[in-house]
């Protein structure tokens, strides 16, 4: 008798249903991959946008950057004077492509130079010559405007979607100016012949300068195409600079719009009350009027000569300085103007060695019976100020803060006939003093680097740009004195 075989499902799956398991799967699987290369690719697109934006911020700035209302960020661009060429490229950016180190000119009061890296990678991984797909970026500064392109997702030009190019401009709007100024002599427009220079960096970090000239027509205004954006200085020149009978500046502006406008005021309103003003810039002794050491700036005549021994020509924070060694000091001779009685503004620009001792670095206070006012150092490094209103008796203030030993520090003190207040590099100290005055009239020299009339309290290391008014400045205006217009 024949056996019948049949077919019959214990476990598992026929052949039939395994493969329809198999084709389900590879669909799922297929939708999948698909699903997780567009997210891939999303995230991609973000990164490679906020690489590029990265990427613009170290060229030209952040222009959410500000202080106040002007920009302070201003990147490659504002250091070298240009944005990176093709043959540099985005790796300008990241390495010194041969450009001199960045430096701050005290005769310009302006930096430039290679100040980078402007981007590191370092920090966070990121490979700033490619994209977050691996191409590299194509980057080409001699097209209008010039841009920073990624190929996206396909990694060849054009497509859509993903594979779109991602294209960033760089206008001439972001990254050059024409700057409007205006010449001012206490606030009216400037009527005589005049010559401006403009100070700002030429492409390879190095000084460039253009000279334009004002003509009485002119009316004090002038405008310079084309100026690269970034922290620039102007220099004014009456009536020229070949045959300048008077030089003012620089006068140091942010330039940071399309269209930026400086009013640059001779006659600014912090000069108003100047009775003395030294830049001690002199190189040797007797180059000051009258065979005197050391010129009076202020036109008030308040020269001063060297007593002991004072280094001439020394750096200093803007152009030269005056050095001392505990030494020697500057007299200058007592005068009507000199007299501080109802409110004064005491300036300097400091160096100290050390604080081994305490110093004063200006001084109408001989002791005894002839206290006037004196500014100084004490032996930790505050700032210290003294007062009398009978010659005898001392009001002294001492600043909560301290100066650094071997930098340029500035100091100020102000009396405004009721609070005597000290600055600090352009910031209010917290202490202060009440004070009704009126000061001692101290019929004795005025002395920088020591106690007025003996020779003690030396001060030891450099000082520049001292200044004395017989009222108080302003905050504003102490602050235009110190680091905020020469950092």
């Amino acid at each position: 008798m024949g056996q019948s075989i049949s077919l019959k499902k214990t476990a598992g799956f026929t052949l039939l249903e395994l493969l329809m398991v198999i084709a389900i799967l590879s669909i799922v699987t297929f939708v999948s991959i698909g699903k997780i290369s567009d997210t891939t690719d999303e995230e991609r697109f973000q990164k490679t946008i906020q690489q590029m934006k990265e990427i613009r911020n170290a060229m030209i700035g952040n222009p959410d950057l500000k202080t106040g209302s002007h920009r302070n960020s201003f990147g490659y661009l504002g250091d070298i004077g240009q944005i990176p060429s093709a043959g540099q490229g985005i790796g300008a950016l990241i390495t010194n492509p041969g450009f001199p180190a960045w430096a701050l000119s005290s005769i310009t009061r302006i930096g430039m130079g290679w100040n980078g890296p402007y981007l590191s990678a370092s920090d966070s991984g990121v490979n700033y010559l490619k994209d977050a797909w691996g191409t590299p970026y194509v980057y080409s500064p001699g097209t209008t405007p010039p841009t920073l392109v990624s190929l996206g997702a396909d990694r060849v030009v054009g497509g859509s979607g993903m594979n779109a190019d991602i294209t960033l401009l760089l206008p001439s709007t972001l990254t050059q100016a024409t700057l409007h100024g205006v010449i001012l002599n206490g606030g009216t427009q400037w009527a005589q012949d005049a010559e401006i220079e403009l100070n700002f960096p030429n492409g390879a970090g190095v000084l460039a300068q253009t000279l334009q000239a004002v003509a009485p027509a002119d009316l004090g205004a002038f405008t310079v195409a084309t100026v690269p954006m970034g922290i620039r200085s102007i220099t004014l020149y009456f009536p020229n600079k070949a045959g300048a009978l008077a030089t003012t500046g620089p006068f140091v502006t942010p330039i940071d719009q399309p269209d930026t406008l400086a009013l640059l005021d001779v006659g600014k309103a912090h000069d108003t009350g100047l009775i003395a003003r030294f830049h001690l810039d002199e190189s040797t002794a007797g180059t000051a009027p009258a065979g005197l050491d050391f010129n009076d700036a202020s036109g008030n005549g308040n020269n001063g000569a060297q007593v002991g021994t004072v280094t001439y020509g020394a750096a200093g924070k803007i152009n030269r300085a005056s050095s001392f060694a505990g030494a020697g000091a500057i007299s200058i001779p007592d005068t009507a103007t000199l007299e501080l009685a109802n409110a004064f503004t005491l300036s300097a620009w400091v160096s100290p060695t050390n604080f081994a001792s305490i110093a004063q670095v200006i001084s109408k206070s001989p002791p005894a019976t002839h206290f006037a006012w004196q500014m100084g150092i004490n032996n930790s490094g505050n700032v210290t100020v003294d007062l009398s209103s009978n010659g005898t008796l001392n009001h002294s203030l001492v600043s909560a803060g301290t100066l650094t030993a071997g930098t340029w520090n500035h100091i100020a003190t102000t009396w405004d006939g009721t609070t005597v207040k000290i600055y600090i590099n352009g910031t209010i100290d917290a202490s202060t003093l009440a004070f009704a005055g009126p000061i001692f009239g101290a019929a004795e020299e005025v002395a920088i680097a020591r106690e007025s009339g003996n020779n003690s309290q030396l001060f030891n290391g450099k000082i520049d740009e001292v200044a004395i008014w017989n009222r108080a400045l302003s905050a504003s205006e102490v602050a235009e004195l110190g680091p905020l217009f020469y950092p």
